[in-house]
């Protein structure tokens, strides 16, 4: 009978503690567990929201068409020959049979004709996985054809590798900041993405995009604290003066969004859906711009915030003469990576370009090459003069503290 007492006295001492270890966990994260809940709830929202209710259209009826994973069995023939351009390919024919491994076909072998080309180019050996369409109209015999390679599980690694990486280096805030990359994404995906194509105005949701997703990265990071405030005003100022920016610079040089690449796809659209293609391109640089902005201004506000933590007796003065001395090296290289990154998504088109014989002074009064530089100049601005007014914010701050 003593023994069972002192068990139960045991039992519930252990309890109790941790149930005190769980309040303690509760108050010490209430902010994160405030933030993740809040922003979930939004997530969940805009995910389950029908936005086909506000109007619904899609360009090409794909109702026949079904895009299934599939598993090589056999290459049964083939009809090859190098490319003569890159000897690594080939081009011709792959017989092939292939094992639907998902959807109503599931568990069927088919057999399908697999022809390699200069620019769809789908090699595959026995036991490797594809993406196959089915395309299956009405009253016809199913047509089967390549789609692509079956890249999931590659992402996937790549995906969880990522995530290993973050946590290692950066443990507990390294989660946190996972977290807050994970919900821009979905944010962009669920509710950015999907607001502006069913007619929202672009600038006004992409403003709430940076709004939402800047405040909920910034509390998981750092919660609720002077350095998140800073942060987050400085990275809200700093995407606006990139806005204004890009808003001025594109009416002088008379860009809007009919003068992108997709402007008949997107016209189309519009016609449908009430998408505003002309707010389309600031609503691109708001966006595009938003993780320069807010690195720079995390990065410094911490610095400045380190330095006055280190020596409180430092004053504003300084406080800005040393957030102008860091801000130098973080301009060149956060203007160089800008620079650089556009650059590097224009290539193909500017190799085109050349290729047509296109003169110096028609390319550079080219719609695209005006939108590009317009884009990342525009950007880059905003980068550089997050620096002075994330510098102004911390030496007030260190004003109105003394």
């Amino acid at each position: 009978m003593k023994e069972t007492e002192r068990k139960d006295k045991t039992t519930r001492k252990t309890d109790k503690k941790a149930d005190g270890h769980l309040v303690l966990f509760v108050r010490r994260n209430a902010v994160y567990i405030a933030v993740f809940l809040i922003g979930a709830a939004f997530l969940l929202a805009a995910g389950s929201f029908d936005w086909n209710r506000i109007n619904s259209y899609t360009m090409y009826n794909n109702d026949s068409r079904t895009f299934v994973r599939g598993r090589v069995v056999s290459v049964d023939n083939e009809r090859l020959e190098t490319d003569p351009y890159d000897h690594s390919r080939y081009l011709g024919e792959q017989e092939l049979t292939v094992l639907i491994l998902e959807g109503d076909q599931k568990g069927d072998k088919v057999s399908i004709d697999n022809y390699l080309s200069q620019t769809h180019n789908i090699y595959v050996n026995a036991n490797q996985k594809i993406i196959v369409c089915a395309d299956m109209p009405e009253g016809v015999a199913p047509y089967y054809t390549v789609f692509n390679y079956d890249r999931c599980l590659p992402l996937g690694i790549l995906v969880v590798v990522f995530a290993a990486v973050m946590l290692f280096v950066g443990k507990g805030k390294g989660l946190r900041a996972l977290a807050g990359v994970v919900f821009t994404l979905l944010l962009v995906v669920l509710f950015m993405v999907q607001a502006i194509y069913h007619g929202f105005p672009p600038v006004i949701v992409s403003i709430l995009t940076i709004l939402t997703g800047t405040a909920v990265s910034l509390l998981l990071l750092n919660g609720c604290s002077r350095r998140t405030a800073v942060s987050a005003l400085a990275t809200v100022l700093g995407v606006a003066v990139t806005g204004i920016i890009f808003y001025i610079s594109s009416k002088t040089l008379h860009l809007t969004g009919f003068n992108s690449d997709n402007a008949e796809e997107l016209l189309v659209i519009q016609g449908a859906t009430g998408l505003s293609v002309r707010s389309l391109l600031i609503a691109g640089v708001l966006v595009s711009s938003l993780g320069a902005v807010m690195d720079v201004a995390v990065s410094l506000t911490a610095a400045l915030m380190e330095l006055v933590v280190v020596d409180p007796s430092v004053t504003a003065r300084q406080v800005m003469k040393s957030g102008f001395n860091i801000g130098k090296d973080m301009i060149g290289t956060m203007s160089n990576t800008l620079i650089l990154a556009f650059a590097g998504t224009a290539l193909n088109t500017m190799l085109v370009l050349t290729a047509y014989g296109v003169s110096r002074t028609q390319f550079i009064s080219s719609d695209y090459l005006a939108i590009e530089l317009a884009q990342g100049l525009c950007a880059t601005i905003g980068v550089i003069l997050t620096v002075p007014i994330t510098t102004g914010i911390c030496a007030a701050m260190r004003i109105s503290h003394r």
